[in-house]
């Protein structure tokens, strides 16, 4: 009776260490690397100002006035043929009804066999009032270029707070103290600017150290 007891003690020890190997394996995602990527998300999820401000829990430091770039509005894949991966809500392939999925073959009279192809027609089409015909395997389209209300670049400065770390392994104060002789500190930061055309998120760029 003893034996089977060891036996399943040693079992339940074996286990509870797999457990813990398997949680320590296993890296969380920081705050901050989420933040990133709900904020590179964020034009094809109609984020709004708010939205951003509710995300990284403080409104904005500043918003200025920009000159708006116009632009077709879609996510090609960079492989051989121009594929569309993702529309943007509220630009000028979304209003046209261009959808994820469709190759794209012609614009106006221009066939188009690859992504370089694509670009190149969109430079010289890409103007504010400017009207083109898009042919996908689908159907056709025509696009508008119409030019935003109001056009913002939006920026979020977060701090947060002093990080000690310990080069001679000690400890670590993150409460913002000295660690030891040989401790150094750095600033908790994450920085963010997006750019909004009638409200609405077009593209976000963010950086951080934690």
């Amino acid at each position: 009776m003893m034996i089977s007891n060891m036996k399943i003690a040693t079992g339940l020890a074996l286990l509870f260490s797999v457990l813990v190997m398997s949680s320590c394996g296993t890296k969380r995602q920081s705050l901050y690397s989420r933040w990133g990527q709900q904020l590179n998300d964020a034009p094809t999820e109609k984020r709004t100002i708010d939205d951003i401000s509710m995300l990284l829990g403080t409104p904005p430091n500043k918003c200025v006035q920009i000159e708006p770039n116009p632009g077709l509005g879609i996510l090609v894949q960079k492989t051989q043929l121009p594929i569309v991966l993702a529309v943007r809500p509220n630009s000028p392939a979304f209003k046209a009804g261009i959808q994820k999925g469709e190759m794209i073959t012609n614009i106006d009279t221009v066939s188009i066999g690859s992504v370089q192809d694509f670009k190149s027609a969109m430079l010289d089409r890409a103007k504010w009032g400017n009207k083109v015909a898009i042919l996908t395997n689908a159907r056709s389209y025509e696009v508008t270029f119409e030019k935003p209300t109001e056009s913002l670049q939006c920026y979020w400065d977060i701090s947060g707070g002093t990080i000690g770390t310990s080069r001679g392994g000690a400890y670590v104060d993150r409460a913002g103290g000295f660690a030891s002789e040989n401790s150094a500190a750095y600033q908790r930061i994450f920085r963010a600017s997006c750019r909004f055309y009638d409200g609405q998120a077009i593209g976000c760029q963010s950086n951080w150290q934690e």
